[in-house]
């Protein structure tokens, strides 16, 4: 929706004002500065009015201000301010109009990186500050500064499998787990301060070396940001925490946690690095998991669904579409590259080879050594190379906006394209890079599961039984889009049994195994989502 004076969207990636599944997003365009509500089931727009009308009957219209117009019925508690170019509801900031030229990256509906400035060799792209410039969030807001305070002062744990074991839940005492959580208590500090602002970027850091250098290699690519995995352990610590004082009989913390673990997975899944996103995923399916374990653990399952409900309307979104995040990783890839190569578009940057060997190191798999590289990388080129790189994310974007078990099929000729490129930097910085497509979509298996679960907890409150089936959820295109299983495009399967239910997605395989449990190495079985084990 493109308005006078060129498009605006609301920061962060995407802004979901109102309940699970409703997929609303706040967009602002042009002049007008017009906000557009979009829902799950339907949108009206007057352009020249200029009045939104949302699901649930709300209307806003642009009079100097944004407010709720209440000559219209509707739901009274809506009611969105623009102040100063920042987006209220309910007093919390929801977005930041930004001047960006088209809103894709917050809808994630297309590639952004077309609005770019093209990399040059002899004047590098600073694309960080190029990215933080179309998100015009003040300092304090940026979580990035914080969050390396809360990794600097995170130790790894000698016993991973206690600090794993304590954060699933429910609690059990465990030496090893206390001692580490009680040893970092300012980094689990810092991580939940972090948590709670606008929007996460480690990039390049100020001052850094824009030009290329000995420094370069730290800042897009990620390949040495230091203890990048503490976001995971952190995020364990939290939960584990919040078990423990479950235990004592504090219900609200682990809620708390679990929703601050889905804050900190939406921070990552909008960085530049496919590394970053990976970790997201891995974080918001154990803050999912938490709040499903929590059910199986209280007396009064519905009466704690609605209130996780209530409190995922703060956090709970779809993932990043995959599309956003290749359109980021491209970024990456134009600023690896201009760093590769010198003014001199032929003479490669001695600098490169240190990033060459740490990505692939990173890999785990054989590629030729640099003496064998750089040669090769001299007769290809700069614009050479980024042609064939382009090119290669073209058709990857094109791919990536495919439904999961539609893309399934033809992601092994991804994969084929990947090796082939001629630039030894690029095959080693695209391997492995269509992989996260089956992690992506067990974030989002899992995420719309947890929701149907609680959804059935709720039925199950006000009735007084389980439903028989998932239509007697009812028939909205909310309850549709939950019941949408990733990997097939079908249901999810629903099973009322004498005690409960069984609701579980086929996984990856495709295949219905009763509800036998999903096992990640070996990609058989189904992804049950409850009973949660």
């Amino acid at each position: 929706m493109i308005g006078p004076g060129g498009c605006r969207r609301a920061e962060s990636i995407t802004n979901y004002l109102c309940g699970p599944g409703a997929g609303r997003r706040a967009v602002a365009c042009g002049h007008y500065a017009w906000l557009v509500v979009v829902d799950g089931i339907g949108l009206t727009a007057d352009f020249r009015g200029v009045t939104i009308t949302g699901r649930r009957g709300g209307v806003w219209s642009r009079r100097g201000e944004w407010e709720r117009d209440d000559s219209v019925q509707g739901d009274s508690v809506m009611r969105v301010v623009k102040s100063n170019g920042v987006f209220r509801y309910r007093g919390r900031i929801v977005g930041i109009a930004v001047a960006v030229g088209a809103s894709a990256l917050a809808l994630g509906f297309d590639d952004f990186t077309k609005n770019a400035p093209r990399p040059s060799t002899a004047n590098p792209v600073d694309y960080m500050t190029w990215l933080m410039a179309r998100v015009d969030v003040p300092e304090e807001h940026n979580a990035a500064a914080t969050y390396i305070k809360a990794i600097a002062g995170t130790s790894p744990i000698d016993e991973p499998a206690a600090l794993e074991q304590a954060s699933l839940g429910p609690w059990t005492e465990n030496a090893a787990a206390v001692q580490w959580i009680s040893s970092i208590p300012r980094s689990m500090y810092n991580f939940r301060v972090a948590a709670k602002m606008d929007l996460l970027n480690l990039g390049l850091r100020p001052g850094g070396n824009v030009a290329g250098g000995a420094e370069w290699e730290t800042a897009l690519l990620y390949v040495n940001v230091p203890g990048l995995g503490a976001f995971d352990l952190l995020a364990q610590g939290v939960l584990a925490e919040g078990w423990r004082q479950w235990a004592l009989g504090n219900r609200t913390d682990l809620l708390n946690d679990a929703v601050l673990v889905l804050r900190v997975a939406h921070h990552l899944e909008g960085e530049l690095s496919m590394v970053v996103r990976m970790h997201a995923a891995k974080i918001a399916v154990r803050g999912y998991g938490a709040l499903l374990r929590a059910l199986g653990e209280t007396d009064s399952p519905g009466e704690l669904a609605g209130t996780i409900l209530s409190r995922l309307a703060e956090v709970d979104h779809p993932p990043m579409s995959l599309a956003a995040t290749y359109a980021l990783q491209k970024l990456a890839g134009w600023d690896m590259l201009q760093r590769s190569y010198a003014a001199n578009a032929d003479d490669v940057r001695p600098s490169a080879r240190a990033v060459y060997e740490q990505l692939a190191a990173n890999t785990g798999k054989p590629f030729p050594e640099w003496s064998a590289v750089e040669p090769v990388m001299v007769e290809t080129g700069f614009e050479g190379s980024l042609a064939e790189l382009d090119g290669f994310f073209e058709g990857l974007l094109e791919w990536s906006r495919m439904p999961y078990f539609a893309a399934k099929a033809q992601e092994s000729r991804f994969v084929e394209l990947g090796r082939k490129l001629a630039n030894p930097m690029s095959r080693v910085f695209v391997d492995g890079i269509t992989a996260p497509a089956e992690t992506i979509a067990r974030v989002s298996a899992t995420r719309l599961g947890a929701l149907l679960v609680l959804r059935v907890f709720q039925f199950k409150q006000a009735s007084g039984q389980f439903p028989d089936s998932l239509d007697q959820l009812g028939s909205t295109a909310e309850v549709s889009a939950l019941r949408e299983d990733p990997y097939t495009g079908n249901d999810f399967v629903y099973v009322r049994t004498r005690d409960g239910f069984l609701l579980y997605s086929l996984g990856p395989d495709k295949k219905d195994d009763a509800g036998r449990a999903y096992l990640p190495q070996s990609v058989a079985g189904d992804l049950v989502f409850w009973p949660f084990r």
